[in-house]
């Protein structure tokens, strides 16, 4: 760091001195100390705790995943993982005619499924700007979930669109 009146030895340095322009002295980053800092508790929220309820210690689901309608068993305990991503999910109600495109929910909470034959029951709809939704295969309700084609063994079931059994 340079003290205030000692030379700075830049490239700049002589030419800041020719055109009579005065450069700053750097002054120290004041760091804040430990034990002043306020320590905010940040209570879980209803979805954080759900989540929390329905998995092991390594994040994986303890509960079948079953469709909310017929309850037919989507995946199995042990083969998701619980992970935040933001989608879009369009509702999960019987399209009207003045129903807008943008009709639906941006979730944050899903299982993770690594791979298709993982699930026990789960249909896909035709592609929609490059995501296939998830569907229960018996009653075909949904979507439950997603999957980008950027990254085709990843599918993502929404943890609020599924019961647990």
């Amino acid at each position: 760091m340079a003290e205030t009146g000692a030379a700075v030895e830049t490239e700049n340095t002589e030419k800041n001195a020719e055109e009579n322009v005065d450069v700053p002295a750097e002054k120290p980053v004041e760091e804040p100390d430990a034990d002043t800092e306020e320590k905010v508790e940040k209570e879980p929220d209803a979805a954080e705790s759900k989540v929390k309820e329905l998995t092991d210690k390594e994040g994986m689901n303890i509960k079948n995943l079953a469709c909310e309608r017929c309850k037919s068993i989507v995946l199995r305990p042990g083969l998701a993982n619980a992970t935040q991503k933001e989608f879009f999910l369009p509702h999960m109600k019987v399209k009207s005619a003045n129903q807008e495109p943008n009709d639906g929910e941006t979730l944050q909470d899903f299982w993770l499924v690594k791979g298709m034959y993982t699930f026990e029951n789960v249909g896909f709809t035709n592609t929609v700007q490059n995501i296939k939704y998830l569907i229960c295969a018996d009653c075909e309700v949904g979507p439950i979930g997603c999957q980008e084609l950027q990254n085709k063994d990843n599918f993502y079931v929404a943890v609020d669109r599924v019961i647990y059994t």
